[in-house]
């Protein structure tokens, strides 16, 4: 029967160990070198992004200005409609598209539950009814 050592058992657990820890922090390094490109470019993104935003937003400042100013001056509302741009904004996009289904519905007003239906024959002497193309 051979003879227990309990030191090189311990000895043993220890470079075990010390073998687990060395190769965690190896693959620790290699996360963090392939991670680190990625990260810097995201950063790079946000910035120009936010540099991006806030000079569209002085564009439509400035654009707001001179619409407004060409209204003073009699400009057609109609031409003046065309610049009407929506501001862009910094929201982020996720890869899911959202279907028709999931879309918020739109509120129910009771003033128009309560309101009477027109008379068919009372708008089609207003306007005439659509025509459709059927063959």
């Amino acid at each position: 029967m051979t003879q227990f050592d309990p030191s090189n058992l311990l000895a043993e657990i220890e470079a075990d160990d010390a073998a687990e820890v060395q190769a965690l922090a190896e693959r620790q390094r290699r996360r963090r070198e392939a991670l680190e490109p990625a990260a810097q470019l995201a950063a790079e993104i946000a910035t120009t992004r936010d540099h991006f935003l806030a000079e569209d937003r002085q564009r439509l400042s400035r654009l707001a200005k001179l619409v407004k100013e060409a209204k003073r001056n009699g400009a057609p509302a109609a031409k003046l409609d065309q610049f009407d741009f929506a501001p862009l904004t910094a929201q982020a996009r996720s890869g899911r598209v959202r279907s028709g289904a999931s879309k918020p519905r739109a509120r129910r007003t009771t003033a128009a539950a309560e309101k009477p239906a027109e008379p068919t024959q009372e708008r089609s002497e207003q306007t005439p009814a659509p025509v459709s193309m059927a063959s």
